[in-house]
């Protein structure tokens, strides 16, 4: 869909890096440490660069929702916008 965001992908290597530069920040917002932080599934949208919308396993069953955004300037850092916390496997996003 034209201005929306992308069916679901599985994850790939180049979002999970994606995810690893927001670790910090989700655990900052959430005050939780994560042993556990891998990208599942993904969904883009293009703007003024990429919004993300990430399904995140944290722990045994444990998942989290993040939206972020990375800005179009080669190297950009990603920028947290929300988490949901309290989500399972079975959950869309």
């Amino acid at each position: 869909m034209l201005g929306g965001y992308s069916a679901p992908k599985e994850a790939t290597s180049e979002v999970q890096a994606v995810v690893d530069k927001l670790k910090s920040q989700v655990e900052g917002q959430t005050n939780k440490t994560y042993s556990t932080f891998k990208l599942e599934k993904f969904s883009t949208q293009v703007v003024n660069g990429l919004n993300y919308k990430l399904k995140i396993q944290v722990g045994d069953g444990d998942y989290i929702h993040v939206t972020a955004h990375r800005p179009p300037i080669a190297d950009a850092e990603p920028t947290l916008k929300e988490v949901q916390e309290g989500k399972s496997a079975s959950d869309s996003f």
